[in-house]
Order: C-alpha cells, then structure tokens, then sequence
C-alpha cells in the first residue's frame, strides 16, 4: 500500500508484483471474514444500487482492462478483480476495512517516524539490506527496520545527515499523498485524533509538495470544524520541526516555491515527453494510448508520471472513462449521505483528482479503498466507535 515494499531483500520479487498491497488485501479479506461471523450476515450486499456501482465501474475499466489483456498483463486484471470484491462488500464492512486500514498504517508510519529521526539526528541506523534498487534503477536504498533510506540523496545540513522521510515506501512523495488523504478521513473524530496527528508528522517529514498543498486545502476547509486543541498541538509540532530542521524545510519545500525555483514543482513530465505527447494526439494514436511497456522518450531528463503517462499508456478515451466513472460513483453514494457531510465529500473528490495529475495510482487498492468508502465514512465517523465493536 502507498508503494509499500516492506522487507523485501530476497522476497523483492513477490512484493513488486504485488506491488507492495499485500497487507492491505489481508485487511481486506481477514476483516470481511471476521465481520461476518460476528453478525452472522452476509458480506456483499446485492441491491440494484450495488449493481449500477459494480456496472459502472466495470464499463469505465474495460478500456485498461482490454489493454492489459493485448498485452498478456495481468498488472490490471487482478486489481480489477480485487476492486470489484470490495465495491460489493456492504457499505458498514467498507467502513470496518477502512477503520483497519487508517490504524495499521498510522502504527506503521509511527515506527517509521521514531526510527528515522533517530537516523537524522544522530546518524545511527541498522541496515538490514543494503543497496536495494528500485523498479527502474534510477535510485539506491539502504533498508533499515522501517525506513528505505536514499543512498544518493542524503544531505548534510549542520549536524544532521538528511534524507526525505519516506517508510518504507518507494518514494516520499506517496507517503505525502497517501496522509493528506487520511488527513480528511480522521479529522474532528475523537477515535482517530492520534492518527490525525501521526499523518501530519509524516506528511510534514516527506517535504512532499503536495503533501503541502493538498493539506493548505484540508485546512481551509475545516477550520472551522476543529478544536483549538488540535490547532495548539499542529501550530506546536511545526513549530518544533522546523526549529530543528529549518534547513531541511529551506531546501526541500520553500526553495521550490521561490521565484526562480517554481517551475520545478510541476516536475512529472519533461519538455521531450510534452512533445511527444503532443505529436500523438495531433496524428491520433493517443486516442486509444500507446499500451502497456510503451517506451516514454524523455531525452534522458528525468522521467514521467501521473495524469501524462497515463494518458500516454491508456489514452484519452481510457483515462475520460475512468475519471468519469470514479466521478459518477462517487457522487451516486455521496448523495445517499447526510447534508453536512456532502460539501466536505466534494473538496475531497476536487483534492483526489487533483492529486491524480501529479500520480497515477487512481486504480491502486489503497487509492481505490479511500476514495470509495470516504463518503460512507464521512457520516459514519461519529458512529465508527460503535461500528468497530
């Protein structure tokens, strides 16, 4: 989940092809059990609602689905499967994955933060598998207990050895995505306010602009719903991060947005890239996308993610189907929520798609679990301590 690759060393295989969402399909699978026996009710739920959700979405995937089977990938075919079981689930079994899921990452990352600050301030750490690539070998990781710590990109700033805080994720900048998320999922909710805090700390500690962004747009909008407490304990804990890290944060975050830097924040594509994606539309190819394993030409100058390369992989017509359908479902179940939830569903479907120009996970398991149940869990947060039980 968020790219998680956990211990992998000799299992690296296996993790990469499950693409590091092992533990969250166990979440899924083990509570939807669990859940069952203790109600002695049926998992899924078999209503004409529940079917035109299932319909809609299986349409809206054909385009990816139909490219992978051309290919010979199962890449798609088995999140599709895996999608579709959990869009079935009643909607109180999605709320209890959700619950799950919100805790075993929050405990994750907060091992991940205890041991990484330890790193930074004092340079000591265990290497349980040196010099792990990545998937395209661009970067090196040095594997600690809860931390990939980047060979090339470590920093030093005065005292401290500095590197972007990222778990044990694949790059920082999931980690940022992934808590701005959960930072809407757990706030003014007295079950999750140790959560709230977790994903701020790491969300702060990845220096992931967007992260940043998408956070300013949680804050606007909620402000008015949080209590002085949490607002002290937030204005605190920045206060001391940045005491500490001041030229950490001077160089990850403030220096992109300063005027001669603020080009770089927009960095998922390459001026070669933008060209050739330009050329395919004009002659027509990108209409239908390029497939699975289509070469992305760069020039060699970085490389290319999020809304562009998935236009480029599955198209126009593949990408308009799915952002319309994640739309259409989405605003089907937010309207059969109560009214004071609605206007806060909406700023999260902005900041969802929002975040899918700059990544293009939108059919990653954890995407797809936190977009979906988000609207049930915005007017069941008051009731999930008894949900949970």
């Amino acid at each position: 989940m968020l790219g998680l690759h956990l211990f992998e060393g000799g299992l690296t295989p296996i993790w990469r092809a499950l693409h590091g969402e092992i533990l969250l399909y166990l979440i899924i699978f083990i509570t939807a059990i669990v859940y069952d026996n203790k109600k002695k009710n049926r998992v899924f739920q078999h209503t004409n609602y529940n079917r035109s959700i299932v319909a809609t979405f299986a349409i809206c995937y054909f385009p990816l689905l139909f490219t992978a089977l051309l290919n010979l990938s199962i890449g798609a075919v088995f999140p599709f499967l895996l999608i579709i079981f959990y869009l079935q689930l009643r909607d109180d079994i999605k709320v209890r994955v959700f619950d799950v899921f919100i805790r075993v990452l929050a405990f994750t990352l907060l091992l991940s933060i205890i041991e990484y600050l330890i790193c930074v301030t004092t340079s000591q750490y265990i290497v349980l598998f040196p010099s792990i690539p990545t998937d395209t070998g661009s970067k090196t990781f040095d594997q600690t207990l809860f931390n990939f710590i980047p060979i090339e990109s470590v920093v030093s700033l005065g005292s401290f050895s500095f590197f972007k805080f990222q778990s044990l994720s694949d790059e920082p900048g999931n980690v940022g995505t992934i808590c701005a998320f959960l930072l809407f999922a757990t706030s003014d909710c007295k079950r999750y306010k140790y959560e709230y805090i977790i994903f701020w700390i790491a969300g702060v500690l990845s220096f992931s602009a967007a992260f940043y962004i998408l956070a300013a747009i949680h804050l606007a909008f909620s402000l008015k719903r949080k209590n002085l407490g949490f607002l002290f304990v937030g204005a605190v804990l920045v206060f001391v991060l940045y005491h500490y890290f001041q030229e950490a944060f001077d160089l990850f975050i403030f220096n992109r947005f300063s005027g001669d830097n603020i080009d770089s924040l927009d960095n998922r594509s390459t001026a070669e890239f933008d060209a050739h994606l330009k050329a395919a539309f004009w002659d027509g190819s990108l209409w239908f996308g390029k497939g699975f394993g289509a070469k992305m030409d760069t020039g060699g100058h970085g490389g290319v993610a999020g809304l562009k390369a998935y236009l480029w992989i599955y198209g126009i017509i593949g990408t308009a189907a799915i952002l319309w359908g994640y739309t259409m479902i989405y605003i089907k179940s937010l309207k059969r929520q109560a009214k004071i939830v609605k206007k806060y569903g909406l700023v999260f479907l902005f900041v969802f798609m929002l975040s899918f120009y700059q990544r293009e996970y939108i059919t990653y398991i954890d995407y797809v679990v936190i977009f979906f149940t988000m609207p049930f869990l915005l007017t069941y947060k008051g009731l999930v301590d008894n949900i949970a039980k």
